[in-house]
């Protein structure tokens, strides 16, 4: 019995005790913080470089398309209004979407700044590594302090702020982009106003001859149709009529910076 020796019981020789405490492992917090912050940088990051795509080529096909107005005394294209017109229902989508996203952005760096500023919200989720007996916080992991979940948050605050500076970018692109087209649309609104207030005033300064020319055709007897140069002198006073109201009119028009 004495020389007889011992079989290893793998249970009976376990050692209790927990395993040593790694200090080089990554806390449960930080891991999962860092896979959830990056899961949403990454995800804003793709959008903007969609979004970058697709307003660089609206954007540019709207500044190469010719002015509605010409340039350089030449006069405008015909087809350039209806290219700026198909070009004007692409950028309405890529501002909603450039709206959405940098609101979305703005949201995220306001709820990262919140947490940094909140000193309950960082012992909320250090507590998760310092409850013992779960799974999901084992006890030989070592408890991270505030300082390194600042750094965590300010990184990825910094990667978001800067995602949202390129959005906001874009929104100034795309204002900027719809102030010109409108400044364009009102030169040429103006442009068919000054033509309708030309025709109204020629429309008016006809009428002013027609009704002359109507008392005339009234067919009554007044003994001035019998004289033989009345039709002559009637005729040259509708003119001269016509002229000086024409005239007139144009020079007040132009008095007033409308024409």
């Amino acid at each position: 019995a004495r020389g007889r020796s011992r079989t290893p019981d793998p249970v009976a020789d376990a050692d209790p005790s927990p395993p040593p405490t790694d200090p080089d492992a990554p806390s449960f917090v930080l891991a999962t913080l860092e896979i959830l912050l990056a899961h949403i940088v990454r995800d804003e990051a793709a959008l903007v470089d969609e979004v970058l795509a697709d307003a660089a080529r609206v954007l540019g096909d709207i500044a190469n398309t010719p002015s509605i107005m010409g340039t350089g005394g030449a006069p405008p294209r015909r087809g350039s209004f209806i290219q700026v017109q198909s070009r004007l229902r692409e950028l309405l989508p890529l501002k909603n979407t450039v709206d959405r996203l940098g609101t979305t952005c703005g949201d995220a760096c306001s709820a990262l700044s919140e947490v940094l500023k909140s000193d309950e919200d960082m012992d909320d989720m250090l507590a998760l590594d310092a409850s013992p007996g779960t799974a999901a916080a084992p006890t030989h992991r070592p408890e991270p302090d505030h300082a390194e979940l600042e750094l965590l948050f300010e990184d990825y605050l910094l990667q978001v702020d800067e995602i949202h500076a390129t959005v906001r970018d874009v929104q100034n692109r795309v204002t900027n982009t719809e102030e010109v087209v409108e400044i364009e649309l009102d030169l040429m609104r103006n442009t068919i106003m000054r033509t309708e207030l030309l025709l109204e005033m020629t429309a008016l300064v006809v009428g002013c001859g027609a009704a002359i020319t109507g008392l005339f055709g009234m067919n009554l007897v007044s003994h001035v149709e019998v004289h033989a140069s009345m039709f002559y002198l009637v005729s040259a006073f509708i003119v001269v009529l016509m002229s000086g109201m024409g005239y007139n009119l144009l020079k007040h028009l132009r008095t007033e910076n409308i024409l």
